[in-house]
């Protein structure tokens, strides 16, 4: 009986704590991709988060972006596990954004 204590015990803090570390990674996702619209926008941007996605190492964040003189527009902000800190932004209809 401990040992069926001690196993569902640690399988509650597995999976409590996962998510925790998830939110990190696309937290850190997030300010990368916000960083590139700015940089492809201008500072006086607005970027807000509709959606996050990850599938097979690949995480996609869809961005919803109002530049300064322009009206808004979604942007599909990717990025691989193999490439930790470089990411691609993608319009709607998954083109890449000219940089």
């Amino acid at each position: 009986m401990k040992k069926l204590v001690n196993w569902a015990v640690g399988g509650a803090l597995c999976v409590a704590f996962s998510p925790l570390s998830q939110a990190a990674d696309v937290s850190a996702e997030y300010n990368l991709c916000v960083s590139e619209v700015k940089a492809l926008y201008g500072d006086g941007t607005r970027v807000s988060l509709k959606k996050t996605k990850k599938h097979s190492g690949v995480t996609t964040l869809k961005l919803k972006v109002v530049p300064p003189a322009s009206s808004a527009m979604t942007v599909v902000c990717s990025s691989e596990v193999s490439a930790p800190d470089t990411v691609v932004l993608l319009d709607k209809e998954g083109e890449p954004l000219p940089s």
